[in-house]
């Protein structure tokens, strides 16, 4: 079992209480977790184990971060927070590649090939278009005015904290 996929455990609940589960003790991930700092912990209780608690937490911490950044003058402060929510909407609920389905590589004449849709990260990202519409401005928007500091500032505050959570969980794999 993955690391991240203990964190699932602290929500699966056995359907008797006569069954026990397979799996590592929720006591046990609960103390792992704890090494995680504390916005890293919120985020990963709210991303695998679905505890939408969290969700504003997270928003107001990102916010904040995103208030501290040079913007352009024309973005108003109601785009900055929609900015931050399609930021952790996008690193929270990743779209599945549709040419691999997620499995990274795609299978051609009993060869493995990496899947050229995603690049082999198994999920597609979200176009600048779709970002776009999401933040409800005119076309070329996002590439002009909020580019630079979404991909360089908020999804990597994102990423830290997916980076911290795999090193709590896997301590002995060495993470990219």
């Amino acid at each position: 079992m993955s690391g991240l996929e203990a964190l699932k455990y602290l929500t699966i609940k056995p359907n008797s209480i006569w069954t026990e589960r397979d799996g590592p003790d929720w006591e046990d991930i609960a103390g792992t977790l704890a090494k995680a700092s504390d916005m890293a912990a919120c985020y990963g209780r709210y991303k695998y184990c679905i505890e939408t608690k969290w969700h504003n937490k997270l928003i107001n911490y990102l916010y904040s971060e995103a208030k501290k950044l040079n913007w352009n003058k024309t973005i108003s402060d109601k785009d900055i927070f929609i900015a931050v929510n399609l930021a952790l909407y996008e690193m929270v609920n990743p779209s599945i590649c549709p040419k691999c389905n997620g499995r990274k590589e795609v299978i051609i004449l009993d060869k493995l090939y990496k899947c050229d849709l995603c690049s082999g990260a198994g999920k597609k990202q979200m176009s600048n278009l779709t970002r776009e519409k999401y933040i409800g401005k005119q076309r070329n928007a996002f590439n002009r005015y909020f580019k630079y500091n979404y991909f360089n500032h908020l999804i990597p505050i994102l990423d830290q904290w997916e980076m911290e959570l795999n090193k709590v969980f896997n301590p002995y794999n060495k993470v990219k």
